[in-house]
């Protein structure tokens, strides 16, 4: 949760490039799927949702205006990512877009 948490502050850098970017989203998605996923069988604990929700909305520290620009951000990185991250980055897209859905 603590690599997550930092995880906005990376994303919305100016001076930090999308290739580093995406190396970073891989491994909070790899993370996630670990929390999801041990030994080929697809855990229920709750760890899952918990970060899905904390790599969604990205603000957990205060009320950040920017949450809009990080979301959009992490949607333009998703696509890249390598295929065994697949189905994670697929979940945090769905749960971004509704997100954004819901905002209006």
């Amino acid at each position: 949760m603590t690599m997550v948490l930092c995880f906005e502050d990376v994303i919305m850098a100016h001076n930090i490039s999308d290739k580093f970017k995406r190396y970073l989203l891989s491994i909070v998605l790899s993370t996630y799927e670990s929390t999801r996923v041990k030994n080929g069988v697809l855990q229920m604990l709750g760890y899952d949702e918990m970060m899905l929700n904390a790599i969604t909305v990205g603000d957990y520290r205060k009320r950040d205006p920017d949450v809009p620009i990080y979301q959009e951000t992490l949607l333009r990185l998703l696509p890249e990512i390598d295929l065994p991250l697949k189905p994670e980055a697929k979940s945090v897209r769905d749960a971004i877009c509704e997100a954004l859905a819901e905002r209006g």
